[in-house]
């Protein structure tokens, strides 16, 4: 089941990288679209940086993660949105700022026949986040560090807020 998702998951970026370098060759100015891994609260994972603006990117961020045990099942997914707009770059760093939400649910279920296969637990938090970051880019994958403020409300009540650090590795094509 995992190598399927794996395997679709690829064939995804894959039809999706080639079927971008079509645009590329209309009088639109060109954008670089990028792919590529964002680590962030909540929601850390795959992700996507596609141009709006000029200067100004959408980037959706989606990861699934399920692992099976003998009598329990736990997983996690993690959906999260980001805008963000560049700044003016500076040789081979580029600053940027911008803002984001994100929902992340974790959950853990007991699957053994001799208990009551409705129990167990999850767990949610929704975040927000306003940051300022730095690209480093001089070859094709980029890294980047982000700082800023933000905060988290989990489904049991607590609020968290704080000063925040994003890395995230993108591929631009």
């Amino acid at each position: 089941m995992r190598k399927k998702l794996v395997n679709i998951l690829i064939a995804i970026i894959l039809c999706f990288m080639i079927s971008i370098p079509c645009f590329a060759f209309t009088e639109i100015p060109r954008r670089e679209y990028a792919v590529g891994w964002q680590i962030s609260q909540p929601a850390s994972g795959f992700s996507l940086k596609i141009p709006y603006q000029t200067d100004f990117y959408i980037q959706p961020i989606f990861t699934v993660s399920m692992s099976h045990q003998e009598t329990i099942t736990y997983g996690h997914y993690a959906l999260g949105l980001r805008g963000i707009y560049n700044l003016q770059p500076h040789q081979d760093l580029l600053p940027y700022t911008g803002a984001a939400l994100g929902y992340a649910h974790s959950f853990r279920k007991k699957t053994d026949s001799d208990s009551d296969s409705n129990s167990g637990s999850s767990d949610g938090s929704f975040a927000y986040q306003a940051f300022f970051g730095v690209e480093y880019q001089k070859y094709l994958i980029r890294p980047a560090l982000e700082v800023g403020i933000g905060g988290s409300n989990k489904s049991d009540g607590t609020f968290q807020a704080g000063v925040i650090f994003n890395l995230s590795v993108m591929y631009y094509f």
